[in-house]
């Protein structure tokens, strides 16, 4: 199923982006990189400013939780 993103979605989308991105760059960088930019990049308040602006529009691919 697919739906549009609403502030409710904010953690479950931060908790997404940033596995999603460990698991696709945990080979190339460092560690601490990793995670520094994991925490600057995908937080929750970040994720809940995007799904408020709406210049930009978040869609979710979902099965029994978010999977893209």
């Amino acid at each position: 199923m697919y739906r549009r993103a609403g502030a409710e979605d904010a953690a479950a989308l931060s908790q997404f982006a940033a596995r999603s991105f460990v698991v696709s760059y945990e080979h190339l960088m460092a560690r601490r990189e990793l995670e520094a930019y994991v925490t600057d990049h995908f937080s929750d308040v970040i994720q809940s400013g995007e799904l408020a602006d709406p210049a930009i529009t978040t869609f979710l691919a979902i099965t029994n939780e978010i999977v893209g």
